[in-house]
């Protein structure tokens, strides 16, 4: 059953580690996918760039050329007027001729003004391209941030995918390793079974005649026959087969005024948890073959429904064995139901639900575990004398359905003792008493 579980939990591990390679190879291909793109989108910008710079460098050119025109034009300008001004002074007669002079110089600096300004809206385009191409250029950096982003994602992808293949295998060898076992195993049952089958031929024999010669009691079932020989090498179905024969055994003793050996019971190991809803059948079931006055299915979920109310059962096999309902007080715990399946009594089922809760005390919280038990149930009151517990007093008429007393039995942590309250508690009347 190891070596199956194993398998299980293996496969699933390999399930889920495949889901995440895959998410991986696709999480790879979509920043590959994305990388190709801006590296196609640097690719398409650098020529852009280039030309920008190249028209930038022109239109400086220009502006230059121009600037150099405008000055010549200017000084051309000045010479005129100079000229102008000193032929009125020597001889006004002449400057009748001269503003033929200074019109085309004038003409020739508006010229060279139109150019200029023609220049600056070339300038001004130049330079706004010259913007755009800052702004490409800085669009390109972040592409190339995001492309080595995107690079070191996908290294991160690599070693990601590298790790789940290296789980993979692992998981692949403990598969192969938990096979060899299970094939192991397999063989190793078959032998047992063929031995179990053989040295069981003739007990089996007088198991039915013995179970044939005792009265059976009301929780004892007829043994079924066992004509299969896989049942018979069936560990649950031997294991069923030993509690009816234990019973049988106990009913036997029973009729003769006597116990049944402790040498024929052998203890059982159970799991213990906490109670749920779809146990309730198989509890109610224990309950009603334990006690005369049962608690129904409506006191059970009554008594849950409360917040301080714990239910917990024994499980084995995935068959519930026994159960315990318990109260969470602030200085102890008190159980309310306490019960064992008949077939699995004696077996230690029992003193691992009390360990189960003496776990739960400590020296400085909860110090002590009480109970109830009725007066005419004497295998309770020893069961729980076993387990360490004492009975301090007698609660008269403790029961309503048959007015029954019941012993106070309580259990302590070592190292702590009775206080004043409880030991004055024990001396007063029990009428009163809350449990």
């Amino acid at each position: 059953m190891d070596a199956v579980r194993i398998i299980d939990t293996a496969g699933t591990q390999w399930l889920a580690a495949v889901g995440k390679l895959e998410e991986a190879r696709k999480n790879f291909a979509d920043l590959q996918d994305r990388l190709r793109t801006i590296e196609e989108k640097i690719d398409g910008s650098l020529p852009k760039i280039a030309e920008a710079k190249l028209a930038l460098q022109r239109a400086q050119e220009e502006c230059a050329t121009s600037r150099q025109l405008f000055d010549g034009a200017l000084q051309d300008l000045m010479k005129c007027i100079d000229a102008v001004c000193t032929n009125g002074k020597k001889s006004p007669v002449r400057l009748e001729s001269e503003p033929g002079k200074f019109l085309e110089a004038e003409h020739r600096l508006l010229a060279w003004l139109d150019a200029l300004e023609c220049s600056k809206s070339d300038a001004d385009a130049l330079m706004q391209k010259a913007r755009l191409a800052r702004i490409i250029a800085s669009d390109v950096d972040a592409q190339s941030r995001r492309a080595e982003s995107c690079n070191a994602a996908i290294q991160g992808s690599e070693k990601e995918h590298r790790s789940l293949l290296e789980r993979r295998r692992e998981l692949l060898a403990l598969i192969q390793e938990s096979n060899a076992s299970l094939h192991t195993l397999a063989g190793k049952a078959d032998n047992v079974g063929t031995k179990v089958r053989q040295t069981l031929q003739e007990p089996l024999e007088a198991l039915y005649a013995f179970d044939a010669s005792v009265s059976h009691s009301p929780y004892a079932q007829p043994i079924p026959p066992l004509t299969d020989a896989k049942n018979v090498a069936d560990t649950e179905a031997l294991e069923r087969l030993q509690s009816q024969l234990h019973i049988r055994l106990r009913d036997a003793f029973r009729s003769e005024g006597v116990s049944l050996p402790s040498a024929f019971l052998e203890n059982v190991r159970v799991h213990i948890r906490w109670m749920i809803r779809r146990d309730m059948p198989e509890v109610l079931d224990t309950e009603l073959q334990s006690f005369e006055y049962a608690w129904t299915e409506e006191d059970f979920l009554r008594c849950l429904r409360q917040r301080n109310c714990i239910g917990m059962v024994a499980e084995r096999s995935e068959r519930v064995v026994g159960f315990m309902i318990y109260e969470l007080h602030k200085s102890k715990l008190h159980i309310l139901n306490f019960a064992v399946q008949p077939d699995s009594r004696r077996r230690g089922v029992g003193a691992q639900m009390i360990t189960k809760l003496i776990g739960k005390l400590s020296s400085h919280r909860r110090t002590k575990i009480t109970a109830a038990v009725r007066e005419t149930n004497l295998d309770a009151q020893n069961f729980f004398k076993a387990s360490g517990f004492r009975a301090e007093k007698v609660l008269p008429t403790y029961y309503e359905d048959s007015g029954e007393a019941a012993y106070a039995f309580t259990y302590r942590v070592p190292g702590t003792l009775q206080t004043d309250e409880e030991e004055a508690a024990v001396r007063k009347e029990t009428d009163s008493a809350e449990w």
